[in-house]
């Protein structure tokens, strides 16, 4: 917008004379000596002889502070009171900037099975990265300075930003309202989808600029996405029961025209026997509860999902349970969620017979050789949930959930 100084008569409050000014520009009274003035800084109109206008700027501007004779100065913003003796009086300045803006995102992610999964904010994970501009500093984002505002919309889902940047998301580093990303990278901030039955997540966040100004007006980064599946699951649990029997539960958030579950259970992740069956809930927008027990399971480590069949036949596994009956192995995988390398703690390297990895519907996508230290390599998958399965020379199995993002 248009500036004007003007100068006032600081006894009679009326305006002397006024010249257009702008950021970086300079004005220029010529004036009585030894009389007492004001100067004021103004979007107003008015004019020679008019009463003073009140000092004021356009919103998209703000006032950095006054300046007289080159010290600060106690002074109303937009406002310098000055006495003219018999010398210039030289550098009345005011300070005046634009204050920066944020730049709002929306991605529709489409049918997406996303919950257990990680992604960066990043084009290559189908988001963007954070960023803003500023008249006087140009595009904000790598290395600048931004502030999280608001995470009431993230519905369980949770943003974190990796400070260490070792590929691993700590409780430590979970974004929380006020949180500040100094020198930001956005190779560092993910968001990890853990809402149950959840279909969107927004935040809102404010961009600083270089002398500190920070946008009044946070920017809302939203992302929508439609389950993939006609059930929409919101939890799937087996648990021991009497210590023979294993209870099955599982709720779902809405169905679309579905028949009913098909239990299955395996001992390998290879094979998988048909146990049971529960009449679905055809279309319904309420969520349903679900229970089976299996009064049969196998010694070791039994694995279990749901086969949701549709009216017309189309169908969906849900995600893998286990239990495991006798000696339980309790290996770790670190780190998990992983860029490339994982590495298997807590077991001995002649312990093991086998090492695979398996997607989310059962079916092998890698077999790896024992290392002496257990290292596993993972750079030839893409990211998505897997399935670690290890088993002894003894023939105990166990399965881990693994997390690959992309590097």
């Amino acid at each position: 917008g248009s500036f004007f100084s003007f100068l006032i008569d600081a006894e009679t409050g009326l305006v002397l004379d006024k010249m257009p000014i702008g950021v970086g520009s300079y004005y220029k009274f010529t004036v009585s000596t030894n009389s007492n003035y004001e100067i004021i800084l103004s979007d107003a109109t008015a004019n020679v002889g008019d009463p003073a206008p009140m000092p004021s700027i356009n919103p998209i501007w703000e006032n950095t502070g006054e300046n007289l004779d080159g010290n600060p100065e106690n002074v109303e913003l937009g406002k310098i009171k000055a006495y003219v003796g018999t010398q210039d009086l030289l550098n009345q300045d005011f300070g005046i900037q634009q204050i920066p803006d944020s730049d709002p995102y929306f991605y529709d992610l489409g049918n997406a099975s996303l919950y257990t999964t990680v992604r960066r904010l990043l084009t290559s994970d189908d988001l963007s990265p954070i960023s803003g501009s500023d008249p006087e500093d140009g595009i904000k984002g790598y290395g600048d300075k931004f502030e999280i505002t608001d995470l009431s919309g993230m519905n369980g889902n949770v943003l974190f930003y990796d400070l260490n940047n070792d590929g691993i998301l700590g409780p430590g580093e979970e974004l929380s309202v006020g949180d500040v990303l100094e020198n930001y990278n956005p190779n560092l901030l993910s968001v990890s989808f853990e809402g149950l039955g959840s279909t969107e997540f927004s935040f809102r966040y404010t961009t600083y600029d270089v002398a500190e100004a920070v946008d009044p007006t946070p920017a809302l980064y939203r992302v929508i996405w439609r389950t993939a599946l006609p059930v929409e699951f919101v939890s799937f649990d087996a648990r021991k029961h009497a210590e023979t029997d294993v209870l099955l539960t599982w709720k779902t958030a809405s169905e679309i025209n579905n028949e009913f579950f098909e239990i299955q259970r395996s001992t390998d992740l290879r094979s998988w026997d048909i146990i049971g069956t529960v009449k679905g809930s055809g279309t319904t927008p309420d969520e349903k509860s679900y229970k089976y027990m299996d009064e049969n399971p196998a010694r070791g480590i039994n694995y279990y999902r749901l086969r949701q069949v549709d009216f017309d036949g189309q169908f969906e596994y849900s995600v893998v349970r286990s239990v495991t009956f006798g000696k339980e192995l309790q290996p770790l995988v670190f780190p998990n969620p992983a860029l490339n390398t994982v590495v298997v703690k807590n077991l001995f390297v002649d312990e093991v017979k086998q090492i695979s990895i398996y997607d989310r519907n059962g079916r092998l996508v890698k077999e790896h050789d024992i290392t002496p230290n257990l290292e596993l390599d993972l750079s030839g998958l893409p990211a998505n949930n897997y399935f670690l399965y290890i088993r002894t020379h003894d023939d105990q199995e166990v399965m881990i959930q693994l997390v690959k993002v992309v590097d």
